[in-house]
């Protein structure tokens, strides 16, 4: 896969975003994942050499924690909740909002704008979703506004549900963040091999602690002096390898 891959929970989100990148010729791929599947995908992505991921909502979320690169949010605005709502302003009755934190923030404001009756049902994993629907209709809501997950599990109670979307606007600035992010990271990682390939000319063996006595440097001179290569050391407590002053501390 390439540098950066944007994983989208829904396919139409997918489609939408695919228009967003090839209209403004973005070196992006896209692939459709929600949630677990969506993880799955961008564990495989990073494997494949992915610098970058970009999703949206729990799927963001899940991501975020299951992967050691960047993860870039689609962020959902005011306009992208006004969407949602848009075909239920003249519903009179209850309306139940579910889904990840990070989609429905805002909707309570929106709600009050547009004087539509609302309870929020928030959930913070996969499984807990129809849970939180069923305990949802049991209260007597008929009709639900969320995110993906949140759309699909009222779906699958039989009730009818509004999906909040993503507009090309947020999917274009997520989409500028990790170009800015990928080229920030290339430089990083440029001036770093700059920067070991100094170090291993050098005669002397050097080995850098950080404030937490982890080994951050380990030169080639300090792997002939030590026996010992750098892959074994770099990331590791100094005082369980070597007894080194304190002075000697960077």
């Amino acid at each position: 896969m390439g540098d950066i891959v944007l994983i989208a929970p829904y396919e139409n989100l997918g489609n939408m975003a695919k228009e967003v990148i090839n209209k403004n010729g973005f070196n992006i791929e896209v692939v459709v994942g929600d949630l677990s599947d969506g993880v799955k995908v961008a564990k495989k992505a990073v494997n494949e050499g992915a610098q970058v991921l970009i999703s949206r909502g729990g799927t963001y979320t899940m991501i975020k924690e299951a992967v050691n690169v960047p993860v870039v949010e689609i962020k959902i605005n005011s306009f992208d909740i006004l969407r949602g709502f848009k075909n239920l302003m003249k519903y009179s009755e209850k309306i139940g909002v579910a889904g990840y934190r990070n989609v429905i923030y805002g909707c309570d404001t929106v709600a009050e704008v547009l004087n539509v009756n609302i309870e929020i049902f928030p959930f913070d994993n996969e499984a807990t979703a129809p849970l939180v629907i069923k305990e949802a209709i049991s209260r007597g809501i008929k009709i639900f506004i969320g995110d993906s997950i949140g759309y699909k599990s009222a779906m699958a109670f039989g009730c009818h549900s509004y999906l909040i979307t993503s507009g090309k606007e947020s999917i274009y600035d997520a989409a500028q963040e990790a170009i800015r992010i990928l080229e920030v990271t290339k430089n990083e990682k440029a001036k770093a091999e700059q920067f070991k390939t100094i170090l291993d000319f050098i005669n002397e063996g050097i080995l850098a602690i950080d404030k937490q006595g982890i080994i951050t440097t380990f030169n080639s001179a300090a792997e002939r002096i030590f026996q010992m290569r750098a892959s074994e050391v770099v990331g590791k407590k100094y005082g369980r390898l070597f007894q080194i002053p304190e002075c000697y501390r960077l």
